[in-house]
């Protein structure tokens, strides 16, 4: 799910509260892009190209024959083809029509387990790609890699340390997009959350801002913190554990990240005095490439998406986060890939959605008008897995009440949501007029090296897409 922006979570019979996702969910540990509030690791939302290959938009090709499951599939990298073992749990002759939740889990294990960390560009991202592509051909979908370009952040050297009233170092974490530089200066704690009006009466000039995350977007709070003169800023998580994101774009002043606990440490050191710290950040950016993967199963002009982004961030292996939803948009491919259904069924891996949804945006952005109007209805999973946090329903309002009729037929705990600020790849089709459902249960523990297969229930992985396979034949 998308970082660095803070979102709040409304649903029924629920207060409002602050969703530690990225998207939306938590000043998305990873920030958004300023425009449409998405979640972003990288850059502008970017130009996109299809492959080689042509398709009419919904990523339709001449039917290839694809490797089996257990396929060795060649990946690409920066200086030369990689090969990679790609082990899934099979098509076995497709299996049984019904949704699978062992088979979805083994997914997730493959994605999370088996290949890691799968950041967009990288080469675990392109192993990720690889892996997506090679079960979507095993079904017999026509599969092609939709291309475009990323930026890619690397942290070359990264240290914090206090120098008074003790000296010690401290495990910190770069912001994505982070301005390099070396500062020392004493710590003033921001109150409140650190919007503008937080400064009126707060000299933070030539000194450290030590910020709270939550509420908005990371971007946001280190531009107020610059605005008002400081000379870096560290954001402190609310919840205990560490966390990363984005900025969206090169900050204005070195901005790092720290835990909630070392948040609190440092906050108690200054209630009994002045505490001094120093920073030092070098960090490079360039530009990559990313890929969409795109399977189709033709059918009549009515289209139906289904979609979950495939790519993950840094810190860790990207387990719920969102190898479980790119492991419900396989199962239901399997599903649904030789059903009698009518309509022509769409199913994305979207990639660099941590980085600010640009993969969703390249995809949409490359349909016609004509495209668009022809899709009834896009179902977007992401952050599916993990903790018994309700089981979210967010979107179009026409398509949350049918979803949540659907887990209510099923006897599945559901509840229709919101996140103020979008938080993942459906946001990209709701902002092109396009109908989207977002499945979705909060996740504290998204984005860090916590995130891990383990963590993943089969039956969460079932409840949302049986919600999805419920809602079908009832589409408006």
């Amino acid at each position: 799910m998308l970082a660095g922006c803070q979102g709040r979570q409304r649903s029924a019979g629920l207060s409002p509260g602050s969703i530690a996702h990225g998207r939306s969910r938590d000043e998305c540990a990873l920030d958004r892009c300023p425009r449409h509030g998405h979640r972003r690791i990288g850059s502008q939302c970017a130009a996109s190209h299809w492959d080689a290959r042509v398709s009419d938009g919904y990523g339709r090709l001449p039917t290839i024959a694809g490797p089996p499951a257990t396929a060795t599939v060649p990946v690409a990298t920066a200086t030369q083809a990689a090969t990679t073992k790609i082990t899934g749990p099979g098509t076995e002759a497709v299996g049984p029509a019904q949704f699978d939740a062992q088979r979805a889990y083994q997914h997730v294990f493959a994605l999370a387990g088996n290949i890691g960390k799968r950041v967009a560009g990288t080469e675990g991202g392109q192993k990720g790609v690889a892996y997506v592509q090679a079960q979507f051909e095993a079904l017999g979908l026509q599969t092609e890699r939709q291309t475009f370009p990323v930026r890619s952040f690397e942290e070359k050297t990264l240290k914090l340390a206090l120098t008074a009233p003790e000296a010690r170092d401290l495990e910190v974490q770069a912001l994505i997009y982070t301005l390099s530089g070396s500062v020392t200066a004493p710590l003033v704690a921001v109150p409140n959350p650190g919007r503008a009006e937080d400064y009126r009466n707060l000299d933070v000039r030539g000194k450290i801002a030590l910020v709270q995350r939550g509420q908005f977007f990371l971007r946001d709070k280190v531009k107020y913190a610059a605005d008002n003169g400081a000379a870096a800023v560290i954001i402190y998580n609310s919840e205990a554990q560490a966390f990363t994101g984005t900025l969206q774009e090169r900050s204005a002043v070195p901005a790092v990240a720290v835990s909630g606990a070392t948040g609190q440490m440092l906050l108690g050191l200054l209630k009994q005095g002045q505490v001094t710290a120093r920073l030092e950040v070098e960090a490079e950016i360039s530009e990559r490439q990313a890929w969409n993967v795109v399977a189709t199963r033709p059918g009549n002009d009515q289209v139906l998406i289904f979609g979950g982004h495939l790519d993950g961030v840094p810190a860790g292996p990207a387990a719920n986060d969102n190898a479980s939803g790119t492991a419900v948009v396989l199962e239901l491919a399997r599903v649904l890939a030789h059903s009698n259904r009518p309509e022509t069924l769409v199913f994305i891996g979207f990639d660099a959605e941590e980085e600010g949804l640009i993969g969703s945006r390249a995809y949409v952005d490359s349909l016609s008008a004509t495209q668009r109007k022809q899709v009834r209805a896009m179902f977007n999973f992401d952050m599916l897995g993990a903790t018994d946090n309700p089981f979210l329903l967010i979107g179009s309002p026409e398509l949350t009440r049918l979803a949540k009729a659907s887990a209510d037929a099923l006897g599945i705990p559901g509840q229709v949501g919101e996140l103020e600020s979008g938080g993942s790849d459906h946001q990209s089709f709701i902002e092109a007029g396009i109908p989207a459902v977002f499945f979705f249960r909060d996740d504290a523990l998204f984005h860090t090296p916590q995130d891990t297969p383990d963590r993943v229930r089969p039956d969460h992985l079932a409840a949302a897409g049986k919600t999805a396979l419920g809602m079908l034949d009832k589409l408006p």
